[in-house]
């Protein structure tokens, strides 16, 4: 995890004994925590005798903690459909996750839709496909190469007369760099404000967890372009690189809805920011 290399500075007995802030500094800034951070825990720190990583620890999850607690959001619609566009880059986990929380809105008892707005990758219509046989729901799907757009609209209006309460729609991934691409998402969200004016409309950003800092420029196009209301993080697993979390909650403070842990169906956690800054410290 991202304080590994703190942890070591405190293994070695002749460092702490030769122990400055200075160093501390160092470190942290070494360990993907941030400059911001960094500097609101040394000016914690100043003034403590025979410092330990159990103080870094404590005050590491006291500046943190009320900063990402305000980021949790519980889903817990009020009213149905229920609907979510997935967003996000190539790569990130969109039809997975889609999948994931399929699988547990259909386990509360909810219809559920997945619509395959993906019309270029023949394979994500397959994973999609493949995904909704295990889990059991239902899939609409338009022809290959169709407009996205338009695939979405004829969902939407399946979805009604099936009266489907969710409905969650996988898009085609992009790089938050090409202009056009997100001007045709920015077409695919004004036809799902048209044809579902009833609905509860969400837009939710799925992000790997291993693209780190670069995942902050991503984050912040593609919310200036389509106004984002809620954060995926993939991949959270292994060694992946947590403090990007960090990050985005410090630039953007958009709401953290999930955090994906594996690549089962069951392994899609509610984001709870205690428990995510105590696996910070787990080595």
């Amino acid at each position: 995890m991202i304080l590994q290399k703190i942890k070591d500075f405190f293994s070695h007995p002749s460092k702490v004994q030769a122990y400055s802030l200075d160093q501390l500094e160092e470190v942290l800034l070494e360990s993907d925590v941030g400059i911001q951070t960094t500097q609101a825990l040394i000016t914690s720190l100043r003034g403590k005798t025979n410092l330990a990583f159990e103080d870094v620890k404590n005050a590491f999850i006291q500046l943190w903690l009320p900063k990402l607690s305000s980021l949790e959001r519980v889903i817990e619609p009020k009213t149905y459909p229920f609907v979510i566009m997935f967003i996000g880059i190539n790569g990130s986990g969109k039809t997975t996750t889609l999948a994931k929380l399929a699988y547990q809105f259909k386990n509360h008892g909810k219809t559920v839709l997945a619509i395959a707005a993906d019309t270029f990758r023949s394979a994500a219509r397959e994973q999609l496909s493949s995904w909704a046989q295990k889990i059991g729901i239902e899939v609409f799907q338009g022809q290959k190469g169709a407009d996205p757009s338009s695939v979405i609209y004829d969902g939407l209006k399946w979805a009604r007369h099936q009266k489907s309460e969710v409905i969650l729609i996988d898009t085609a991934g992009r790089l938050h760099t090409k202009v056009p691409l997100l001007e045709e998402m920015k077409k695919m969200k004004r036809v799902i404000q048209k044809v579902s004016l009833e609905a509860s409309h969400e837009i939710w950003m799925v992000l790997d967890a291993h693209t780190g800092h670069n995942a902050l420029n991503q984050c912040r196009q593609f919310h200036e372009a389509l106004g984002v209301t809620g954060l995926i993080v993939t991949k959270m697993d292994g060694l992946a690189k947590t403090g990007m979390v960090l990050t985005l909650a410090e630039a953007l403070a958009l709401p953290i809805i999930y955090l994906g842990m594996g690549e089962k169906k069951e392994d899609l956690t509610p984001f709870k920011a205690q428990a995510f800054l105590e696996r910070l410290f787990v080595f």
